[in-house]
């Protein structure tokens, strides 16, 4: 399964746990999770130096940040669980990375978003939800809730993302990132009404009639 997890809120945890305490399926939870989690952050670093659009960009910068915090502290639940995770993506996840490796400009802009946004996020959250009723830990019903949580927010960025016009060049401005980074100054008209030692000296160098008054 490619199931992720969100940030894990560290409750109090009996230090005597161990991962013989874990029903087998809550322990496969948190395997997978950690699976997908390795693999989000590697997939998010690949586009996070390979995307050519800031939303693409910013997107795997995002999502890189969070399964990073998300990675810490599964690690730290499963220390105390004394339970041994996996340090690196499934299989099928390795050849998908791989995959993404081959691709470049667009191309590889639109697989990232496509297939580490949205296929992997809505097939992890379709698998969590699956499981959810089943979980008898509360440390690892907490990870399936925050998993859950990060995941259709991670959903609703690359469905952004995603949008046609939502992936300009770098450097150009894009609608809810900001505004432009060089904007052009306005220039403001000369002030006819201004008294003759207002007026800009291009005008009195000019001879341009000035009322008196």
């Amino acid at each position: 399964m490619r199931l992720a997890t969100g940030a894990v809120c560290l409750v109090a945890l009996p230090l005597s746990a161990t991962a013989a305490d874990l029903s087998k399926a809550d322990a496969s939870l948190l395997r997978a999770a950690a699976q997908f989690g390795r693999f989000e952050i590697e997939a998010g670093q690949m586009a996070s130096a390979r995307a050519t659009t800031d939303p693409v960009r910013e997107f795997a910068r995002t999502v890189t940040r969070d399964h990073l915090q998300a990675e810490t502290e599964l690690k730290a639940l499963a220390s105390v669980r004394k339970l041994s995770l996996p340090t690196e993506p499934s299989a099928a996840q390795k050849k998908l990375l791989t995959s993404l490796g081959q691709k470049s400009g667009k191309e590889f802009d639109d697989a990232y978003v496509r297939e580490a946004g949205l296929t992997q996020n809505r097939q992890g959250i379709a698998q969590l939800e699956k499981a959810q009723p089943g979980v008898k830990d509360p440390d690892v019903r907490s990870v399936i809730e925050r998993g859950l949580t990060l995941m259709r927010h991670h959903v609703q960025l690359a469905e952004t993302a995603a949008k046609p016009g939502g992936g300009q060049p770098t450097g150009t401005r894009h609608q809810g990132l900001g505004e432009a980074r060089n904007p052009v100054p306005r220039t403001t008209a000369p002030n006819e009404s201004a008294p003759p030692a207002e007026r800009p000296q291009q005008d009195r160098d000019r001879g341009t009639a000035v009322p008196t008054r």
